[in-house]
Formats: C-alpha cells, sequence, structure tokens
C-alpha cells in the first residue's frame, strides 16, 4: 500500500517520498474494506488519526470528571487567615471538611494545608 506522492517542494533534490496511513477501515453495509488515505506520518506507517502515539478521546464520563475538577477548582474557598492556635485549628477544620465533601479539588487543598503548616509553624516561635 506505499503509494508515493509528488514531494510538497519545488527542489528537484528534494527526496521527501510519502506514504499513505497504512490503516484499513473494516467492511460495513454500505462499503467494503478500505484504507484510510491520508498521508502518514514522517517515518511512520500512519496518519495523525491512527497512530498508536495518539491520545485517545475522553469517555464521557472523563469528560464530566474533568469538568467537575475544573468547576471545583475555580470555586471559591474563604478560609481564614490564622492568627492564633484557635483559629488555625479553625481553618484546619474548614480544609477537611471541604476534603470530605469532595468540595475541594486535591491540588488547591494541598496548597491551603502546606499554608496552614507554615501559619503554624510562625504561630510557633
Amino acid at each position: 500500500m506505499h503509494q508515493p506522492v509528488q514531494p510538497s517542494h519545488s527542489n528537484p533534490q528534494s527526496h521527501d517520498i510519502r506514504v499513505l496511513c497504512h490503516h484499513i477501515f473494516p467492511p460495513t453495509d454500505s462499503a467494503p474494506a478500505h484504507s484510510c488515505g491520508s498521508p502518514a506520518l514522517r517515518g511512520q506507517a500512519f496518519c495523525f488519526y491512527h497512530h498508536s502515539g495518539r491520545k485517545r478521546a475522553l469517555t464521557r464520563s472523563e469528560q464530566q470528571a474533568r469538568n467537575r475538577e475544573r468547576r471545583l477548582a475555580r470555586r471559591t474557598v474563604n478560609v481564614l487567615l490564622p492568627r492564633s492556635r484557635t483559629e488555625l485549628l479553625h481553618s484546619l477544620n474548614q480544609v477537611m471538611s471541604l476534603i470530605a465533601a469532595d468540595q475541594i479539588d486535591c491540588r488547591r487543598a494541598g496548597l491551603l494545608l502546606e499554608a496552614l503548616k507554615t501559619a503554624g509553624n510562625a504561630l510557633r516561635e
């Protein structure tokens, strides 16, 4: 199925020979088996869409989970700036409650916990 195509450059010294994608579509009721026909990636047997290194499309549930994470990441979270040990424990309790209720994304929760740890160290001094 290697079919050379005219080089894309007009330079006569160019040896750019393109190969068509080796992907074969299975036969259906309306069409027999046929090849893709798109140009293959340079040095590869398949085009961009049929290459094994291409990321697969997300399923509907994966897309919904990704959108949910994005919404959680944009959600406003108000945590008190602790000035005492009691306020520090209150802020820590607040972040833990958000994590337990799955109302905050893991990255933001980690950042807040790290900030509370730093605030706790500062309060000790």
